[in-house]
């Protein structure tokens, strides 16, 4: 017969995973999972994002809200999406004006890449698609223009879900060929 103690010494390595988590380090690569927008309807903003590709992929709870995430596939940064119970909502059904509000701290917007499309294509597609499907136009919040970001050219546009949530659109669309001043 084996002693315990021994049995144990042969079977440690084994359990060791099992035992030890896996430790962090600030290396390790860690992605954007999802972003959670507030809403006052989600069937309303789960309308609105299908027109960005976005689907549902769960459906569920969170306290008394209903909450659904949405998916544009395996891989990508997915959309939360949570209803404000209507007992809880008061005030303003809208979202802040973060465009005109230049100094509040706080999430101000997201953005989705449709590179290699460009943005008036992109924009002019998405506006023809929202009047079939739900007879409206797309709210233009900042109308299309290009942008340089560190010798990178972007075009750019935002746009207003149901709720004026800020959502920008951007394209890249080529890179400088020197490096601008820079302005920081």
């Amino acid at each position: 017969m084996v002693p315990l103690s021994q049995l144990l010494l042969l079977l440690l390595p084994f359990a060791l995973p099992f035992i030890v988590p896996p430790t962090l380090s600030p290396s390790t690569a860690l992605n954007l999972h999802h972003v959670a927008i507030r809403t006052h309807d989600i069937n309303r903003s789960t309308s609105f994002y299908s027109l960005l590709n976005y689907t549902t992929v769960k459906k569920f709870r969170t306290g008394a809200a209903r909450a659904s995430w949405l998916s544009k596939g395996e891989n990508g940064t997915m959309i939360e999406l949570i209803e404000v119970p209507k007992e809880y909502q008061s005030g303003s059904s809208r979202s802040p004006d973060f465009v005109s509000d230049q100094v509040s701290v706080g999430l101000n917007h997201f953005s989705i890449d449709v590179t290699p499309v460009r943005i008036k294509e992109y924009m002019n597609t998405l506006n023809s698609t929202s009047m079939v499907r739900f007879n409206k136009t797309i709210k233009v919040m900042v109308p299309a223009r290009q942008i340089i970001i560190s010798g990178d050219v972007w075009e750019m546009a935002i746009i207003g879900d149901g709720d004026g949530c800020l959502v920008e659109i951007i394209c890249k669309t080529g890179v400088l060929d020197y490096e601008p001043v820079d302005r920081w």
